[in-house]
């Protein structure tokens, strides 16, 4: 199989930049090496096992086991949530608040890749831990901890069990689908422990709020479902924060900062 055929069966399935992106992911070459070689022989059942993988739900970055976020890449595989775009709109605001307010304790509750903590950590001066439920992410985000020379804290917990009362801020990019919601084969192929969130989406967004009220945690950052707005903002008024609510590049409400 040469170069242009495997280029031209990845573009009948995605854009011609993603064409590119697969094939040369899995070369290792860039770009341009694929423009300047379209004639080159490349192993032909290796290129249709990975190019069938995707088309039957595989993630792009399950299956090379990378994905970029906030310019820096991060080990992956289906035992962790891929990182998103969207998320970058709650590590933004949290990045501000924390280096504006000099906040020096954080508590990530979810850490999946570990790649939220790790980018706080180097974003800040803040003190970061991490507790996730999931041993299996554990392995994942040390990984990524040894790869980018981090020393965020990360360790295996339900929040519940976690002590509040000795951070200044609590984040958190919880599972907020609902359960009931339809999603496509390339998110269902991600582990559903870290999508689904009840039966409304937004319960364990709650239980994080009314926990932090309870320890007088000060600040709370989260990313949330686009149509939660409403309950959110209701819940973190009645345990006594004030909030901004964000929205990301695709005009949906996103991700909130609170603050008591």
């Amino acid at each position: 199989m040469k170069v242009f055929e495997a280029l031209k069966l990845l573009k009948e399935l995605e854009n011609p930049s993603f064409a590119n992106a697969f094939l040369s992911c899995m070369l290792g070459v860039d770009t341009s090496y694929l423009v300047l070689n379209m004639d080159k022989d490349i192993d032909e059942d290796g290129f249709l096992r990975l190019f069938d993988l995707y088309k039957n739900g595989t993630p792009f970055e399950y299956i090379f086991k990378s994905a970029s976020f906030y310019g820096l890449d991060f080990y992956v595989d289906k035992r962790v949530l891929i990182p998103r775009f969207d998320s970058e709109i709650l590590l933004d605001n949290a990045i501000n608040l924390i280096n504006k307010k000099n906040i020096q304790t954080v508590l990530e509750i979810g850490f999946g890749s570990g790649a939220l903590s790790i980018m706080l950590e180097k974003l800040t001066k803040a003190n970061i831990k991490a507790c996730d439920i999931s041993s299996d992410a554990y392995s994942v985000a040390m990984i990524n901890k040894q790869k980018h020379q981090s020393s965020v804290e990360f360790f295996v917990s339900d929040f519940a069990d976690v002590d509040f009362s000795g951070f200044e801020m609590i984040f958190s990019n919880p599972p907020y689908i609902a359960n009931d919601y339809k999603l496509d084969k390339y998110v269902l192929n991600e582990p559903h422990t870290a999508l689904f969130g009840g039966k409304n989406g937004d319960e364990l967004l709650k239980k994080i709020i009314q926990k932090s009220s309870k320890s007088k945690v000060k600040y709370i950052a989260c990313e949330f479902g686009y149509d939660q707005k409403q309950s959110l903002e209701k819940e973190l008024l009645s345990c006594g924060y004030e909030s901004e609510f964000y929205k990301d590049f695709g005009g949906f409400d996103r991700a909130f900062i609170a603050w008591r």
